[in-house]
């Protein structure tokens, strides 16, 4: 079932029931960003019946040490391996850590 994106009207509406007022830019800016997320859904609705990929490994290594996380920013670090040429693989360049640079002390 493919998920109708909205019309103006009804982000007009959902708006005034959120006591929003919002001008007609955006309204627009709204319906854009709903229905460009609906797509994504879609994207991963149409993947969800994918059975080939599988997880091969799985490793939780625990809380890691101060050396390894000088800024105190990880709780825990695992790693889940898949296979390498299924329809969720990411190119390593476009994957991306989720610890805070040193940049950002």
């Amino acid at each position: 079932m493919t998920l109708r994106p909205p019309t103006a009207d009804d982000v007009r509406e959902l708006g005034e029931q959120l006591h929003l007022d919002l001008d007609e830019s955006e309204v627009e800016d709204f319906r854009r960003l709903v229905t460009e997320g609906l797509a994504s859904y879609e994207t991963v609705r149409k993947r969800a019946g994918s059975t080939s990929a599988t997880i091969s490994d799985r490793s939780v290594s625990g809380r890691p040490s101060p050396d390894s996380d000088p800024l105190n920013a990880w709780i825990t670090r695992c790693e889940v391996s898949g296979d390498a040429d299924g329809p969720w693989t990411t190119p390593a360049s476009a994957s991306k850590t989720t610890s805070p640079s040193r940049a950002s002390r």
